[in-house]
């Protein structure tokens, strides 16, 4: 993916997401971080993320431009993460 300066490319992660994100999930399905094993995310999981959270600014066309390779199917990230984002947020997507 191209680096731009667009929210649409853009999607928030706290740091240990960011650090368990990784370029293929099914290869790499974790990642120990400081002793713990995390589940990782790749682009895949992101825009699913940036569907969900940031709707207004999901521009997949825009995405198809920038990507190198295709854009993969938003897949929702692995439970871990997702109870995770409940136990911070009070959110239940």
């Amino acid at each position: 993916m191209l680096r731009v300066n667009d929210r649409r490319a853009v999607v928030l992660l706290c740091p240990l997401v960011h650090d368990c994100h990784v370029a293929s999930s099914t290869k790499i399905p974790t990642k120990k971080i400081n002793g713990t094993v995390y589940p990782t995310v790749d682009a895949s999981h992101l825009l699913w993320v940036k569907q969900m959270m940031d709707p207004g600014y999901f521009d997949i066309e825009f995405l198809q431009k920038i990507f190198t390779g295709a854009v993969p199917e938003p897949q929702r990230p692995p439970q871990f993460w997702m109870n995770m984002f409940f136990e911070n947020t009070g959110v239940n997507l």
